[in-house]
This record gives C-alpha cells, sequence and structure tokens, in this order.
C-alpha cells in the first residue's frame, strides 16, 4: 500500500474518488470530460497544490481561508505506472505545453493500465504527484486513513 495526499473541502470527503472535479475541468494531466483525482506524495505538497489552483479574488486575502478543509492521508495499492515525460522537454510544466500532458494522462486514464499515474510535479523540483483512475477496478480498495482538520496560514499570500 501507498500513502497519498489531498487537501479536499470537507463536503466532499465521500465523493473526492468520483473526479468529479477534474471531469468538469480540465487540468494539467487530464482533458475535459476525464475523471482523474490528484494527489501528492505528501501532505505540504498536496497543500501547494491546492493552493496553486485557487483565484485570488481579493489581494492580500487568501480564497478558501474560511472553507471547510480538511486533509486526506489516503491508502492505495500500489498498482503504479511513472509517466515517461523523458521526451516532453525542459519546459513541459509551462501552460503552453499542457495539452501534451492532457493527452499522456487521458490515454492512461482510459487504457486502465494501472490505478495509480505517477506524475512530476509543476510546483517544486522532485515533487510527486499521484494520479487516481476512478474508474479503475482496484479504486474500491482506496482508503481514507485520516481525516485531518486544514487551514492555510493566514500569513501566505
Amino acid at each position: 500500500m501507498i500513502t497519498l495526499w489531498r487537501i479536499e473541502k470537507r463536503k466532499y470527503i465521500d465523493s473526492f474518488l468520483l473526479g468529479e472535479g477534474s471531469r468538469l475541468y480540465p487540468g494539467r494531466w487530464n482533458k475535459l470530460g476525464t475523471p482523474i483525482v490528484y494527489t501528492s506524495d505528501s501532505m505540504s505538497l498536496a497543500a501547494w497544490e491546492k493552493y496553486v489552483h485557487i483565484s485570488r479574488v481579493t489581494p492580500g486575502k487568501i480564497p478558501m481561508c474560511n472553507v471547510d478543509l480538511v486533509a486526506l492521508e489516503i491508502s492505495a495499492p500500489d498498482d503504479i505506472i511513472t509517466a515517461d515525460v523523458s521526451n516532453l522537454g525542459y519546459d513541459w510544466m509551462r501552460l503552453n505545453n499542457i495539452k501534451i500532458t492532457q493527452v499522456l494522462g487521458s490515454e492512461w486514464y482510459h487504457s486502465k493500465a494501472s490505478l495509480l499515474l505517477e506524475v512530476p510535479t509543476a510546483i517544486m523540483p522532485r515533487g510527486v504527484n499521484y494520479l487516481i483512475n476512478s474508474s479503475h477496478p482496484l479504486v474500491k480498495d482506496i482508503k481514507i486513513k485520516n481525516v485531518i482538520d486544514f487551514k492555510f496560514d493566514i500569513r501566505i499570500i
């Protein structure tokens, strides 16, 4: 088993594995309509991933600082494929290259080749994210080990 982390709104604890957010909104590793669940190898990386994906509505205010968030410590079978990003180029993480990674992740999802796809994060060197294939048969074996109340520190601007 592998431990994964995700920062989530408390109201989605029971449904996050459906991948509804990524189905509705394309991400770095998925096209529109592809319900992939994004997780990280640490709580701190999961927090940064959540932080960079929330819009800043008011300068100097942290969006979601009053939202009921939790850190989910997740246990999943270690049925993992590591994405081959060697041919993506040194600047794969730039937003103008996102279609390349969206194709890679979406093809993996539809192949059902594994429950998890290990991918690099664009946020920090050597960080690792794990994509969960919400339609893979092993998704039923994923368990939440711990639910931890989570708030972003007000000093983060």
